[in-house]
């Protein structure tokens, strides 16, 4: 019998442990380490004294039940609020506030085999601007600059990044067309992220140019068919579902 390769190392715990946790939360990064995740995915947005938080939403009615837009807000007004996912989550979470980038990196640090990818938001990019944008995250980031790899869809704010000197970039793409685009190939990337739903039929991942890490990901087979084709890594809501499966496998293949 051929052994079972274990994948719990190449998955990515999208915006932390989000099937059970609320999304970007200190809670859900902390639960999916804790799982064993040993990749993090955020999304940053700024409050409007430019803050740096994690947050997918400009605007916050689904992570809170408040209609508001993060970017007309402060920090000080972010506190006031929750981001426990009322409607996916109920009131389970109530009481748990925004995580700051600069807390995300202080857990970061303690794990130094636990690697971060920063999806800088598009939403933000248009609201304050790429160079505004990178400045404000860029310097705190340095603290753990080996560990973290900046992606986004956004292209010309990730070729700024790179001019400003930062190394571990990731294009997230908007069609696979993009992957043999001249753009990719002047940004080298670290990685390519794509919608596993914008793969071709019949297209193997292992003779594309950029190691290419597929999101969203829920289920184990496919995950394990996705690495088997060539796939460097996978992006999931699941990551402690999955990391479960994968340490079973194993264990029944001892």
């Amino acid at each position: 019998m051929k052994k079972h390769q274990a994948i719990s190392k190449k998955l990515i715990a999208h915006r932390g442990w989000q099937k059970k946790y609320p999304e970007n939360s200190l809670v859900a990064l902390e639960k999916a380490i804790a799982a064993g995740a040993k990749h993090i995915e955020i999304d940053i947005q700024l409050t409007n004294d430019l803050i740096p938080l994690l947050c997918h939403d400009q605007q916050l009615q689904r992570l809170t039940g408040e209609a508001l837009d993060l970017h007309k807000i402060s920090y000080q007004q972010t506190q006031q609020l929750s981001p426990h996912e009322p409607s996916r989550l109920s009131e389970i979470f109530k009481g748990i506030s925004f995580c700051t980038l600069q807390q995300c990196i202080d857990l970061i640090k303690k794990y130094p085999d636990v690697n971060l990818y920063v999806e800088l938001k598009r939403a933000s990019i248009r609201t304050f601007g790429a160079e505004q944008f990178l400045s404000t995250i860029l310097a705190p980031l340095e603290a753990i600059a080996k560990q973290a790899t900046l992606i986004s869809f956004d292209i010309d704010t990730l070729l700024l990044a790179r001019k400003k000197g930062w190394n571990q970039i990731a294009p997230v793409l908007l069609e696979w067309q993009q992957i043999i685009s001249s753009e990719l190939q002047q940004l080298n990337p670290t990685y390519v992220f794509c919608d596993v739903e914008k793969i071709p039929a019949m297209q193997s991942l292992s003779n594309i140019p950029y190691p290419v890490a597929i999101y969203e990901v829920d289920n184990y087979q496919q995950a394990v068919n996705l690495i088997n084709d060539g796939a460097s890594l996978i992006e999931t809501f699941n990551i402690g579902e999955l990391i479960s499966i994968d340490h079973k496998q194993v264990l029944n293949n001892e």
